[in-house]
């Protein structure tokens, strides 16, 4: 997101697509159309009535954390985690991860599907190889059977 004018100092409140950022000077500014200067909304972005947890873990900040702000959104169908973080420098690191059911949802389908096929596979090989194997048994036998002169 790169650095605030004055160098940010903390993080205010933040949702996945908003940030509001306090600067040396206590400007508010607010990103993503960094760096505008704004007011704070008069209530929270994110509600917090209710929790949901994340089991990702962000990856290291690019430098000396000063503050960080993490949270997670979430709905039924999706969650996103989200961090951004005030380094030493006045600069800010974002970093967000979304996700959900869905994405599991689709890639067990994958996996399901996959073994589904796998076995029709195998049963219809099967059964044409018996087929194959009980007629070619049959032609053998025929063709011998015509072979053989008839008793007199």
């Amino acid at each position: 997101m790169g650095k605030s004018p004055g160098g940010a100092v903390e993080i205010v409140d933040a949702d996945p697509g908003l940030v509001f950022i306090r600067n040396g000077d206590e400007a508010i500014y607010r990103c993503p159309e960094c760096w505008q200067q704004a007011e704070l909304l008069n209530e929270p972005l994110l509600d917090s009535s209710y929790e949901c947890t994340a089991d990702v873990r962000p990856p290291e900040p690019p430098g000396i954390v000063i503050h960080e702000f993490s949270d997670t959104e979430c709905y039924a169908d999706v969650r996103t985690y989200f961090t951004y973080v005030v380094l030493e420098d006045g600069s800010v690191w974002e970093w967000t991860n979304t996700g959900g059911w869905t994405d599991m949802f689709i890639f067990s389908m994958f996996g399901i599907a996959g073994c589904l096929i796998g076995t029709l596979a195998a049963f219809f090989g099967t059964v044409i190889f018996q087929l194959y194997w009980f007629t070619r048994k049959k032609r053998a036998a025929l063709a011998q059977h015509l072979e053989t002169p008839a008793p007199q």
